[in-house]
Formats: C-alpha cells, structure tokens, sequence
C-alpha cells in the first residue's frame, strides 16, 4: 500500500495512457479503412512505427536534458490534440493528423514513464515496483481491448470524446505527479536498466552478438518474428471486428495475451531455473508458432484459448532465453549492446506487422494474413534447431526478473 500511495497519480497515468492510447492505437486500422484503402493504412501505420524507431535516440536525450515528467506532461497533451483531431470528423488528413500526433506521444511515453519509475523507486525494491508498474500497464490494455468491441464502428466523434476523456484524466494525472530531482542514469537499480533505459547507437552490434550465441541471435530473432505477429493481430483483428465478419469476442481474446503472461509469469520463470532451457526454447517456440498459425483459423471463442497457448509458447522460450544469456554474459559489460539491439529488433517487427497485414489482407483475407505472420516464428524455431544442436543444457542461471517483452503498441 505504501508503494501505491507513494505514486498514485503516477499510477492512475500510467494506466489512463495506456488505456487511451493503446485503443487509439488498436482503432487506427479500423478508422483508417474507412477512408483508406487497406493497404495505404498498413504502410501509414507501420511508417508511424519507423518514425519512433528513427526518433529513439534523440528521444532518451530530450527525456535527461528537460525532465522526464516535464516531457510526459507535454506529450500527453499532444496525444490529447491526436484524439481530439477526430472530434472534426474523418478524413485522410485528419487521419494522417491523429497518427502522427500519436506517434509522438508513444515515442517519449515508454522509456519518460520507465526512467521515472525507476528513479522514484527505492534502490532495496526496485524490482517489486516494476512489476507493479507492468501490472498496471498491462490493466490499461485490457481495458482498451475490452472496451474495442463498444466503439469500434462508432461515429468519430464519439470515439474522439471518449479518448480525449480518457487522456485528459491521464494528463491531470501527470500534472499532479512531482517532478524528478535527478536522471536515472546516477546508478542502476536493476540489472536489465539498459532495458527499459533505451538509448545505444548499437556500436560494435555484430560482435557482441556472437560472443552470447546461441541465446543473443535467438532472442532478437524472437522479439523480432514476435512483434510482426503481434503488430499484425492488433491491425487484422480490428478490421475483422468493424467489418462484422467475426465475432464480437474476438476483442475480449486480444487481451488474453497480456492475462496469459500475469497468470503464467511467476511458474514459467521457476520452470527455467529448474529445467532444461534448451527444451523449453525448442518447445515454448514450437507452441508460439503452432498456436499463433491456428489462430488464424479459429476466429472465435477459441482465439481466447490459442492466445493463451501463444502467447504461454513464447514466454517460455523467452524466459529460457534470458536466462540461457545471463549466464553466458559472464561480465556483464555489454549488456547495453544486447538489449539495444533485442528493443530494435521489436521496433522492427512493428512497423513491418501494420505495413505485412495491409498488404496481405485484401489478396488473401483476415484468415490467411493471421497465419501468414505466425510463419516468421517456424522459422525461428527451425533456426533455434540448427543454431542449439550442438550447445547441451544451458547451465542453471542466477533467477532474476527477466526484461518485459511488449505484445501491445509501447
């Protein structure tokens, strides 16, 4: 209770934007193909994606050089501005208008809110406060899919009056949240702060990459087949639902795959420090990909169940992995170089999810697209098979929190 009290209205903002924002984010294929043929809105959207990518960098410093809750507070009413862009109506301006506006607010919410975090958080507890702050998030994406099936083929206005309603709140919020009295770069109170602190120019990438192999390619192999498949639910699933051609629980199913991580999160994690990871990569991606494709096939009731066991696959790989790689990086002197290039390799995969799923819907349907970006991760499995076959049982690691992995727009 003391650690909610402490940052209660940073909590209530981290949950309103992530709530606003995420179905802001989870409406723009469903807006966007109102006015915009199918695949324009897949490039417009996965171009947005590649925006961020590019402003990464600058981004982190803007974030130490003027404060990350001054920063927030601006961004959050940009993206106020981006919601209330459709009170005026749809068109391809105003479209085009939301979406980058949007795209700013993204770019500075995810490392602003963890640097904050971090900061705010007492050095003995750090790791108890993350997750927290990733229970909290993760809340406001349920909310946002659970609440797509209300408003998806709603009249503008009204899906423009409840964002700006829902960020509004989350910019009160932030205003009432006390500045920073110092960056988060002081001292590191997790291991995986280059993680959640992104910022690298991913100098000598190649190079540190085969010092931690097979676990460093596998893993950014991972997030990247990972994000393409998840960026191409969040753009099919939409569409599916404001075209009426599947059913209505398909918006509850896409907040199974954050529920599936908070239900199996904890036994996962103790299954890699007890098992052999090899197996469990070789398996959690056999079940990832088998599931993710049927997926497609199953646009029903059964999409809750096949995203849990999708998403249940590619936890369990990826904790392995973490694992596996923690206790190959030894020194720990290049883990900024590593996790730089897994959170580029998710930055990839979603901005060539939106442009992939455009492209494909019309030539093949909603169906065929699903599967179509569940194939990526057979071919991570099959690379986890040539790439394993001669490294025996990863050696127990020292538990620790592993990194969070995105399945939503971050």
């Amino acid at each position: 209770m003391k650690m909610i009290g402490a940052l209660l209205p940073f909590w209530l903002f981290a949950l309103l934007f992530k709530f606003g924002a995420g179905l802001h984010y989870t409406l723009l294929s469903a807006l966007g193909t109102r006015i915009l043929p199918v695949w324009i809105v897949g490039l417009l959207i996965g171009g947005a994606s590649f925006i961020q990518l590019v402003l990464d960098v600058p981004a982190g410093f803007l974030l130490d050089r003027f404060g990350y809750v001054r920063i927030l507070r601006i961004t959050t009413f940009v993206f106020l501005l981006a919601t209330a862009t459709l009170l005026f109506g749809l068109t391809p301006l105003s479209f085009a208008l939301t979406l980058l506006l949007g795209t700013c607010g993204w770019l500075f919410f995810g490392p602003g809110s963890n640097a904050y975090m971090l900061v705010r958080a007492p050095w003995e507890s750090a790791g108890v406060y993350l997750g927290f702050f990733h229970a909290v998030r993760s809340l406001g994406v349920v909310f946002a899919t659970l609440c797509l099936i209300f408003v998806v083929d709603a009249s503008p206005l009204l899906i423009g009056m409840l964002l700006s309603f829902i960020l509004l709140i989350a910019l009160i919020s932030i205003c009432l949240t006390p500045k920073e009295r110092e960056t988060v770069h002081k001292e590191r109170k997790i291991i995986r702060h280059t993680y959640y602190i992104r910022r690298h120019f991913l100098p000598h990438l190649l190079k540190a990459l085969r010092k931690l192999n097979p676990a460093s390619t596998l893993l950014m192999l991972q997030n990247l087949a990972g994000s393409i498949f998840y960026a191409s639910i969040w753009f099919t699933i939409p569409i599916i639902l404001a075209a009426g051609i599947g059913d209505r629980i398909l918006g509850v199913g896409m907040a199974t795959f954050d529920a599936a991580v908070v239900v199996l999160g904890l036994f996962l994690g103790k299954l890699s420090d007890r098992a052999d990871q090899k197996k469990l990569v070789f398996f959690g991606l056999l079940i990832f990909a088998v599931a993710g494709t049927m997926l497609g096939f199953n646009l029903n009731i059964w999409f809750i169940v096949l995203g849990f066991l999708a998403t249940a696959g590619d936890e369990m790989s990826a904790v392995s992995l973490w694992n596996w790689l923690d206790r190959l990086d030894k020194k720990h002197n290049e883990d900024g170089l590593i996790n730089g290039a897994i959170v580029l390799a998710e930055d990839i995969g979603w901005t060539i999810g939106p442009i992939f799923a455009g492209l494909l819907y019309n030539l093949v349907g909603p169906k065929w697209t699903i599967v179509a970006a569940a194939l990526p991760i057979f071919l991570v499995w099959l690379i986890s098979i040539i790439l394993t076959r001669h490294h025996v049982q990863a050696p127990s690691p020292i538990p620790e929190r592993h990194p969070h992995k995105f399945r939503h727009k971050h």
